[in-house]
């Protein structure tokens, strides 16, 4: 009887044993199955597994530290800290863990504690560099950028090329205008962004804005490499294409960048046809009703007269402004000149009428010349649709950049008709240079919509 009792114990502790072994091995299974799934970056799949055994597990460090890392990819940084601040409860001198655990502080704001950990783990391991770059991210945030660029250059010294910090750091030289340095740092990682569309398209800035004045013919074909391939991947990116646009002038390749100019027009369309119908607009007319105009309703307007000429200044608030005791700076508006009797007439003959409009015609773009060159700085002309004169009016439209007395770039608009009966109109609209490419649909509809009721 005590020999079977004996047998029965030592079959249950085999048992027991057998079932560890089991136990172990379908747990050692599964950790080998997680850290794949996280090789392969799958980290929601890996994320189930760790959910699976992590309560019965944890006490074990190594499944403590690649569970957090899965549950902050997965966007619970809540849990990854407590997972982590449980790994440096036993362990307080790993540094990827204090790094990994700055991480989850940036994902909740805490950015003291987040550079406290990035620190830490310095110190403990002076070259990760991961968390150089970590901690130059948040030096960026906090706009702390001499700190940042230190960070960013401590961790380029690591021989394996991590793209995002290459990336990081070019941006930010592309933003600080030190475009040789950006060049530097971007082209180090062509390889590993060839299918991203704002790494490709901030490439061929660089290569762009370091041709310089002399042109540098070769960096301007590479600006266009970039910029093409760039749109192969984003084809209706407005900005790719005005800078490749430039690119193509700059190389006197015009007709080329004419047709850049033709597709953002097309695609402005596309994009802003029902932005431009959900618009509610009003109409300005002057007392005569020579002529009426469309503008937004929600921009300002202001109206002025004397004998000689009817004045409608108009503009978005949204944009900057500035008012004194005689006039409005503004950088997005424009305003209409109405001279009701620039010439008088009751001439019957035709011809007589169109020779004497074409002389005030003349006057009046001689005296425009002569305000171009003493009010403004770097007048270019861009003229892009003109109205040639006919028998049954005077209209000329042209549209040019320029310097404001501010030193504020602008793109400007004008129109201007002289009708049968001797009436001037001047229409005149104007928008930042940096914008206008984005806006210009609406100043078309504008203009378009002046109509002259006058035969």
């Amino acid at each position: 009887m005590k020999k079977l009792i004996l047998l029965s114990l030592l079959f249950l502790i085999l048992l027991i044993i057998y079932s560890f072994v089991l136990y172990a091995q379908n747990i050692s299974s599964k950790l080998t199955q997680a850290q794949t799934l996280m090789d392969q970056e799958k980290y929601a799949d890996a994320d189930k597994i760790f959910d699976e055994i992590i309560n019965t597990n944890f006490n074990k460090l190594d499944i403590l530290y690649n569970a957090a890392y899965c549950k902050l990819y997965m966007g619970r940084p809540d849990i990854a800290i407590d997972y982590l601040e449980r790994f440096l409860a036993k362990n307080k001198d790993n540094a990827e863990v204090y790094n990994l655990l700055g991480l989850g502080y940036t994902r909740i704001d805490e950015n003291a504690k987040a550079m406290s950990h990035f620190s830490t783990a310095i110190k403990l391991e002076k070259n990760l560099y991961e968390a150089y770059f970590n901690r130059g991210i948040l030096y960026l945030q906090m706009d702390s950028i001499d700190l940042a660029i230190k960070d960013f250059n401590y961790a380029k010294k690591d021989k394996k090329i991590n793209p995002e910090l290459y990336f990081t750091s070019g941006n930010l030289y592309s933003i600080l205008k030190q475009y040789d340095s950006a060049l530097i740092d971007l082209e180090k990682i062509v390889k590993y962004k060839s299918t991203d569309p704002y790494y490709l398209a901030l490439l061929g800035d660089a290569y762009f804005m370091t041709a310089g004045t002399g042109i540098d013919t070769a960096k301007l074909e590479k600006s266009i490499e970039y910029y093409t391939k760039s749109l192969i991947l984003d084809s209706k990116n407005v900005t790719v294409l005005k800078n490749r646009s430039f690119a193509y002038d700059k190389l006197e390749q015009t007709e080329k960048g004419e047709l850049d100019k033709e597709r953002i027009l097309q695609i402005q369309k596309e994009k802003f046809t029902d932005l431009l119908l959900s618009i509610r607009y009003k109409i300005l007319s002057v007392d005569d009703e020579t002529f009426t105009i469309n503008i937004p309703e929600y921009w300002r307007t202001f109206i002025s007269k004397n004998n000689e000429v009817d004045i409608i200044i108009f503009f978005d608030t949204n944009f900057n402004y500035s008012q004194n005791d005689e006039f409005y700076n503004y950088d997005f508006g424009g305003q209409l000149l109405y001279y009701p009797k620039y010439f008088e007439t009751n001439l019957l003959d035709t011809d007589a009428i169109f020779n004497l409009r074409l002389e005030k015609y003349t006057e009046y773009l001689d005296k425009q010349k002569i305000f171009c060159q003493t009010k403004l700085k770097n007048y270019n002309l861009m003229l892009r649709k003109t109205f040639n004169p006919n028998l049954i009016s005077m209209r000329h439209l042209s549209k040019h950049s320029f310097y404001s007395q501010d030193d504020i770039k602008l793109f400007e608009i004008e129109y201007f008709c002289i009708t049968t009966t001797g009436k001037l109109i001047i229409l005149t609209l104007w928008m930042p240079f940096d914008n206008y490419f984005q806006y210009e649909l609406l100043f078309d509809y504008i203009y378009e919509s002046l109509k002259i009721n006058e035969k």
